[in-house]
């Protein structure tokens, strides 16, 4: 199997030929394989291998084509999924820290209208430090784009 996965059916000249090459000096060898070997890359093969498909098989072009294109679609639509799957990720994440952090803070201001105002402070202190943090994380991240 070559790297196509295309089954090689050899002829008698194809035979002939590769023994010829197996007599020649090892770098003649390299040499003509590196020229014979081809590779691509991308969703469809070069024009002149399309023009081989159909010829093999009338209507291949047209099937590679839409499965080409049927395959760009749904790549798409992933990565459609994984974009919004990640906003509401956040946003959950956001209104989560959201109500922790108001939750803290009354917890601050109920401390401080008790007269605990060492216990006001550190809650207060907890309360707000996400908030600072997040500002300037978010200001690191806007210097560097």
């Amino acid at each position: 199997m070559n790297q196509n996965d295309e089954k090689v059916v050899p002829t008698e000249k194809s035979e002939e030929i590769l023994q010829e090459i197996k007599n020649l000096p090892d770098d003649q060898q390299e040499m003509i394989m590196q020229s014979v070997m081809v590779s691509y890359s991308g969703p469809l093969p070069p024009a002149n291998e399309m023009e081989r498909y159909e010829k093999l098989e009338p209507g291949a072009l047209n099937r590679m084509l839409t499965m080409s294109e049927q395959n760009g679609e749904h790549i798409r639509r992933c990565e459609e999924k994984d974009v919004d799957a990640k906003i509401k990720f956040n946003l959950r994440g956001q209104t989560y820290s959201f109500a922790v952090t108001l939750g803290v803070l009354a917890l601050a201001a109920v401390a401080f209208l008790t007269d605990n105002t060492v216990v006001g402070v550190i809650f207060g202190g907890v309360g707000v430090s996400p908030i600072i943090t997040s500002f300037f994380a978010n200001m690191k991240d806007d210097h560097k784009s």
